[in-house]
């Protein structure tokens, strides 16, 4: 497995800090270590290019199972947080490989994944997130 395709769906703009936290660090790291790993993000009114790894296209295109299938990608991190706004880009990434990772960073607040006893068993002491 060499080829990774890390989406979100926030658009990329040049301070967004899409390269000193989470999936940009991974990217990097991953790139460092021989992998072919992109950031797919969506074209936003400031985008800049960049040197960075990273495929700029619409949301729209990323609803779209042939532009996944034309990326060949062994697998694909999805970070949408379950968002059903986002099932589409979920289905087209499943039709390009069924190795599909969708992250869940949200603290467990606000994700269509959670039913409220499960929220309450991960948050006992009811602190939120930072």
């Amino acid at each position: 497995m060499k080829r990774i395709l890390f989406e979100i769906p926030i658009p990329y703009g040049p301070d967004g800090g899409f390269w000193s936290r989470d999936s940009g660090l991974t990217v990097l790291a991953l790139r460092k270590m021989g992998y072919d790993v992109w950031l797919v993000a969506p074209v936003g009114p400031e985008t800049v290019t960049t040197d960075r790894p990273v495929l700029l296209v619409s949301l729209e295109t990323m609803k779209s199972a042939d532009w996944w299938r034309m990326q060949n990608p062994d697998a694909v991190v999805l970070n949408t947080w379950s968002a059903p706004r986002y099932d589409a880009i979920l289905q087209a990434a499943l039709a390009a490989t069924p190795r599909v990772v969708e992250r869940l960073d949200t603290c467990v607040e606000g994700t269509a994944a959670t039913d409220a006893k499960f929220h309450q068993a991960l948050l006992v002491d009811a602190r939120k997130c930072p």
